[in-house]
């Protein structure tokens, strides 16, 4: 079986990159559109809890020559540091792949050493990160990579609940060990 790979170059509207920043996310997320040389336009916002649990979003992608790739759910999200990999099956498309894959990479500031790369499979993989990336030639990829949340009321005493930044005091902190999450935090 032969696998296509499809690699593309990452363009991000620098305001996008402002509004994905402005207050510190509770969970993992990868966010980015844009377009380049190659690709006429693409768009992904991808969430997760803390650890990537329970990931949500959008992603597609048109390529010139090839046609639209939209996931049409998230199966997976890994968010490593700087870096997010992110999978699903793809809706009915010209090519014939059923499952994509994509990685991204936050390098810093208004898309300094960002890249991105993406696949197209016949079956579906795991989320370890795509090997092969992009350089940005403009845009930016916002990569947030959440700390795990408190499982004990232990982790928020003696001024532990402010190493996590989402809650507004201790007692928020306890709040939501006590309810195993379903008070969610009340970020300060």
């Amino acid at each position: 079986m032969r696998i296509w790979r499809l690699v593309v170059v990452l363009a991000v509207a620098a305001s996008m990159h402002g509004t994905a920043v402005a207050q510190t996310p509770v969970g993992d997320s990868a966010v980015g559109s844009g377009g380049t040389e190659f690709f006429s336009e693409f768009h992904f916002d991808v969430r997760g809890g803390p650890s990537g649990e329970s990931p949500t979003g959008t992603s597609t992608v048109f390529v010139l020559g090839f046609g639209s790739f939209e996931l049409t759910r998230i199966d997976c999200l890994s968010v490593s540091g700087s870096t997010a990999t992110f999978a699903g099956p793809l809706a009915p498309n010209g090519s014939g792949f059923t499952y994509g894959k994509t990685t991204v990479v936050d390098g810093g500031t208004a898309g300094a050493g960002d890249t991105y790369g993406s696949a197209g499979f016949f079956a579906p993989t795991d989320c370890s990160p795509y090997p092969e990336g992009q350089p940005l030639i403009t845009g930016d990829v916002v990569v947030h990579d959440a700390q795990p949340l408190p499982t004990s009321s232990d982790q928020c005493k003696n001024g532990g609940w402010q190493t996590f930044g989402v809650f507004k005091n201790q007692g928020d902190c306890i709040s939501f060990v006590a309810t195993t999450g379903e008070n969610q935090p009340s970020v300060p």
